[in-house]
């Protein structure tokens, strides 16, 4: 790996954060750019961009929550809590919205998945 510019920081400079863009749920290698921010006592010293380059494996690319999978639908309003039975429609991942069918009723909802076994109904505006 060849530096492209030189970043010059205070001899303290720690690592304080790494950040990567979403990173693409397919078997294979992928090329992307990460942040590094250093930080001196605390305080913001410098952004670098890094090329790295990601494996990911077959278990990696498999959706958090597979289509049909049953999980716990949860809509909470105050101190009501109610939870019923859904099935997603389609893949999907932890911290995403997806098409879930209430089983109970058939009715098809936007829910929030909170885990691989539970997701929050999006309540609309």
């Amino acid at each position: 790996m060849r530096a492209s510019y030189e970043v010059v920081v205070p001899p303290a400079a720690e690592v304080k954060s790494v950040q990567l863009p979403k990173i693409l749920r397919q078997k294979g290698t992928q090329r992307s750019t990460a942040t590094i921010e250093l930080a001196c006592d605390g305080n913001p010293v410098a952004k670098v961009p890094v090329a790295v380059v990601l494996e990911v494996s077959e278990q990696a690319a498999r959706p958090d929550v597979a289509r049909q999978s049953r999980l716990n639908l949860v809509l909470e309003r105050g101190p009501v809590k109610v939870s019923t039975t859904g099935q997603v429609l389609a893949d999907a991942n932890i911290g995403e919205s997806a098409r879930v069918l209430v089983v109970a009723t058939g009715r098809v909802v936007e829910a929030k998945i909170l885990s691989r076994d539970e997701a929050r109904l999006v309540e609309a505006p």
